[in-house]
């Protein structure tokens, strides 16, 4: 079994049709939990097969939630983290860093409480940060403080 957190968000949900494209039982977890996304995503990179909802579980919960996710990863040998807020709004900062930083955290810590042997989580380039002048920006690059940054890059970079 694979948990994926966020399954029903952009990334998430091209995570989980790719597991099913091979055949892996999947459990989509998130805060509205449900298959009508996955499903489109499915007829459009496959129209020629039948949505294989039978390998699908759905579980609504949060990342902040530690109990839902120590449920979620019950029997899980893989989690794909994929749940994060993106947002450029000052409204959403406090949520944002909840989930992308405290959150991120919880799914570690959840992960290693139940013996997951694979976790992947899924990051962001904002979280290598920018450079002034139109500089390139490579993972070899050191996180340096500076005022151009995001909050959600920011929130990016505390979470890895």
């Amino acid at each position: 079994m694979n948990l994926v957190t966020g399954g029903t968000g952009i990334v998430g949900g091209h995570v989980c049709v790719d597991l099913l494209r091979r055949g892996e039982h999947i459990r989509v977890f998130a805060r509205r939990a449900e298959t009508s996304f996955l499903q489109s995503l499915w007829s459009f990179y496959h129209p020629e097969s039948t949505f294989p909802k039978d390998n699908v579980e759905c579980v609504s919960g949060d990342v902040l939630d530690v109990p839902a996710l120590l449920d979620a990863m019950s029997g899980c040998r893989r989690v794909f983290h994929t749940a994060a807020v993106v947002s450029y709004h000052r409204k959403d900062r406090q949520r944002m860093y909840q989930v992308n930083v405290e959150g991120t955290a919880n799914v570690v810590n959840a992960a290693i409480e139940s013996g997951v042997e694979i976790l992947c989580h899924v990051s962001s380039i904002a979280a290598l940060g920018r450079k002034y002048h139109g500089q390139v920006v490579t993972e070899k690059d050191e996180w340096v403080d500076s005022p151009i940054h995001t909050h959600y890059a920011i929130s990016k970079h505390l979470a890895e």
